[in-house]
């Protein structure tokens, strides 16, 4: 059977208060009392699932709104929305797939990943064994307290993978109150909390991860969850694709357009509603952006915003409906840009004497060939 609530299962361990004598040293024994509080074969059974929560990151002050659906074959989605834009990502039984904020699908053959980071940093891999114990070693490493709470440290190895998870599990109540994912560079914590009864089976509604790289706290609260729910199989399908957000002047390709190389970055001149404008080529940058005097000029209507990474820096931009942008033999269609000041430009060296930049999203469709030596850019259908 798919255990159909994998996308939280590094965190397996749910389990019901009860009371214990005296602490347990033995592996197989915590394993054994955890399984009968739990109700394992009722967990295992589980065909299906949905669920909704929202992510808030404390060190970039972002936060989004995660909704995903597992279905009885393993296939799945997630749609993640910030601002007034979502994003997704799914697998059926044919393919994996991906749909970025502009509309733009990427399909894969189906295991080719094998897996979706649902949880920050937390990868669901669609196992389908009915027993985690025949598949992986578990270790007694003794007692670890967390927030004032002693917990049993049970390490489970992988028997193929060697991926190591240490769980932390309340020996009073043996819920589990956090885990511990380990590989060869960095140790990742999760914090498990709010338990609440699911169905009959209890369920953490929270769940604060450590990074340890960044500093950054990410914390994911659970709003709604269903367990054995009627799913829609096409929910499972790619959406259509956005399709070309440009049109080459020969339908083919626009070569040799001017550039300028300065201080290590590119910048070239665009045409909007007549006018010509100098843009910063950034490909790192997620969403093409223009400074808020010429969003005034164009009269730019603000939709909303979101967070962003831009020229290496994270920045919360307004967002709203640009104009049509024409380069020499192409032109891209009006679609969604942000607003923001430039002036954070100078902190990365970078001289701000331009109106805009020119971001990923109007050119993730495009092979972009650049000519440093005859400063020229050209563009070919991707």
């Amino acid at each position: 059977m798919i255990i159909a609530w994998k996308c939280y299962l590094v965190l397996i361990f749910l389990l019901c208060p009860v009371t214990v004598i005296a602490q347990l040293t033995d592996t197989y024994a915590i394993m054994k009392k955890y399984h009968e509080t739990i109700n394992y074969d009722r967990q295992i059974a589980i065909k299906t699932f949905h669920s909704k929560s929202v992510v808030e990151t404390a060190l970039f002050k972002q936060k989004y709104h995660i909704e995903t659906w597992l279905g009885a074959s393993g296939n799945y989605r997630t749609n993640k929305r910030v601002g007034g834009l979502t994003s997704s990502a799914g697998m059926n039984s044919d393919s994996m797939w991906t749909c970025d904020i502009f509309g733009n699908v990427h399909v894969f053959a189906a295991g080719e990943n094998k897996g979706i980071d649902l949880f920050p940093g937390v990868t669901l891999t669609n196992d389908s064994s009915s027993n985690a114990m025949d598949s992986s070693d578990f270790t007694y490493d003794g007692i670890k307290s967390i927030n004032g709470v002693d917990c049993y440290r049970v390490v489970k190895i992988d028997k193929i993978s060697k991926y190591r998870i240490v769980y932390l599990i309340d020996t009073s109540t043996y819920l589990a109150l956090g885990t511990i994912l380990q590989n060869n560079i960095i140790d990742t914590y999760i914090i498990i909390s709010d338990y609440r009864y699911v169905d009959g089976l209890p369920t953490p509604f929270k769940y604060t991860k450590i990074d340890n790289i960044t500093g950054d706290t990410v914390t994911a609260t659970i709003s709604d969850m269903e367990y054995d729910i009627s799913i829609d199989s096409s929910l499972f399908n790619p959406p259509p694709d956005a399709g070309d957000n440009f049109i080459f002047a020969n339908g083919k390709y626009a070569e040799n357009i001017p550039i300028h190389y300065r201080d290590g970055h590119i910048y070239l001149e665009v045409m909007i509603d007549g006018k010509t404008y100098s843009f910063l080529l950034d490909t790192g940058t997620g969403i093409s952006i223009i400074d808020p005097k010429l969003a005034e000029d164009l009269g730019v209507e603000i939709t909303g915003s979101i967070p962003l990474t831009a020229l290496s820096s994270q920045v919360h931009i307004a967002l709203g409906n640009m104009p049509a942008i024409s380069l020499p033999g192409l032109e891209f269609n009006a679609q969604t840009i942000g607003v923001y000041d430039f002036d954070f430009a100078s902190e990365h060296g970078i001289r701000y004497d331009f109106s805009g930049v020119f971001g990923y999203n109007l050119l993730s469709r495009l092979i972009t060939k650049i000519d440093y030596a005859n400063e020229y850019v050209s563009f070919y259908h991707s």
